[in-house]
């Protein structure tokens, strides 16, 4: 895990020679400032991508259950996107199994004007509009269930609060917030050294932290070209017929 909240607000202090900071909590003038600059970083950076590796969670208390009858679970309270492969039911004797997944809309179109009987095996699943999870069936005995899915950023707000983001990339919440105070005091020179340090990192979380960046920043990579750090696909503008292939 990353530093604290104190700690990566006192680094931006230091580093940009602006006095001391003993908490992140009832801060006024410029210190609030920063404060709120290092907690918008770290939410600014964690919302780019709905599936950073670090905002995966399985949940699997296999207490939770639909129970006989049932074809909806309420909405996961901090979910932003599911695993769309990662719903399993586990009906007891019965192998568990995981149902496909459908987008809403063709889920309605197929389902919605059927009449749900209970089943022991349900075969689609989706997330409503509502984040309720439904089932293209009723289950016809109590069946716990488990999920894997991506929860939605979460703001820091106390001292000993820490991002999910990794120590080895925590410094990427400085160069975002000291980014902002560059903007805010019309420092071009630390906004375009801090920006450059900023893409260097993103470029890199994304080569580690997304499923679909696996083959970039690795020596390894067939000389495939790099995405850019906004996430741009290094092929684009590169002809077919001059790589032949793409990302995994």
């Amino acid at each position: 895990m990353s530093r604290t909240f104190i700690q990566l607000a006192q680094a931006l202090v230091s580093e940009l020679g602006e006095g001391s900071l003993t908490s992140v909590e009832s801060q006024t003038g410029n210190m609030a400032n920063l404060v709120t600059w290092v907690a918008d970083a770290d939410v600014y950076i964690q919302g780019l991508w709905a599936d950073w590796s670090y905002l995966w969670v399985l949940k699997n208390d296999l207490g939770d259950q639909l129970i006989a009858g049932a074809d909806t679970l309420p909405p996961i309270p901090n979910m932003q996107t599911p695993q769309e492969k990662g719903f399993v039911l586990h009906p007891g004797t019965v192998q568990s199994y995981a149902p496909t997944w459908m987008p809403w809309r063709d889920f309605q179109a197929r389902f919605a004007r059927q009449d749900k009987r209970a089943q022991p095996r349900p075969t689609n699943w989706t997330v409503l509009p509502d984040g309720q999870i439904q089932l293209s069936a009723k289950v016809s005995v109590d069946t716990p269930w488990s999920l894997e899915y991506y929860r939605q950023p979460a703001r820091l707000v106390a001292n000993t609060d820490k991002s999910p983001i990794g120590d080895a990339y925590d410094r990427s919440i400085i160069c975002r917030a000291a980014m902002t105070f560059g903007v805010r005091e019309d420092a071009p020179e630390i906004l375009s050294g801090y920006s450059a340090e900023f893409a260097d990192y993103l470029s890199t979380m994304e080569g580690f932290y997304l499923p679909g960046n696996r083959g970039t920043r690795r020596s390894a990579n067939n000389a495939l070209p790099e995405p850019d750090y906004l996430g741009k696909s290094g092929f684009d503008g590169l002809s077919a017929r001059s790589t032949g292939a793409g990302y995994a």
